[in-house]
């Protein structure tokens, strides 16, 4: 096994029963290496750390003179949800996104343009219930099952 001589971890076996699927398991699960307490970092890389925190810095004050960040948040959403989505299999120019959610008829979106849909209203509703809530398992859950809402997923284990 690749990992049998990793510095990183080790596999270590697991084995039991999945009352789901009423069978017997036997996997590996990989064990990382606790992290050190400390982390020496060279000078260089304090620099750029730095220079990070001064953007970030400006960053955070341009972002608070914005009246309503959702402004720039909604379309930042749309963008990037088609990205994953083509890395995952799912092809749907931004373009089709735009007009399938203008369009309210949702009897005429093709499968990979409620997929990303789906990300776009589990992203945004994932940050208003963040800055609520805080993350939380339950929201999680719900974040999946806005994920997968009419979709073949829907109706597995997902």
């Amino acid at each position: 096994m690749a990992f049998s001589q990793s510095p990183v971890g080790q596999l270590i076996p697991i084995e039991g029963y999945d009352p789901r699927h009423q069978r017997e398991y036997r996997h590996v699960a990989f064990c990382p290496t606790p992290l050190p307490e400390q982390v020496e970092l060279q000078p260089e890389t304090w620099v750029v750390v730095t220079q990070a925190m001064g953007w970030l810095g400006r960053l955070d004050q341009a972002s608070r003179q914005v009246p309503n960040p959702a402004l720039l948040r909604r379309p930042a959403i749309r963008k990037e949800a088609v990205s994953p989505s083509a890395l995952e299999g799912t092809h749907a120019a931004f373009t089709d996104v735009l007009q399938a959610e203008a369009d309210r008829d949702v009897s005429h979106r093709s499968p990979e343009v409620v997929e990303i849909l789906n990300y776009v209203s589990a992203a945004e509703y994932a940050f208003d219930s963040v800055l609520a809530r805080g993350l939380t398992v339950g929201l999680l859950s719900e974040l999946q099952a806005i994920l997968v809402q009419g979709t073949p997923a829907e109706k597995q284990d997902a």
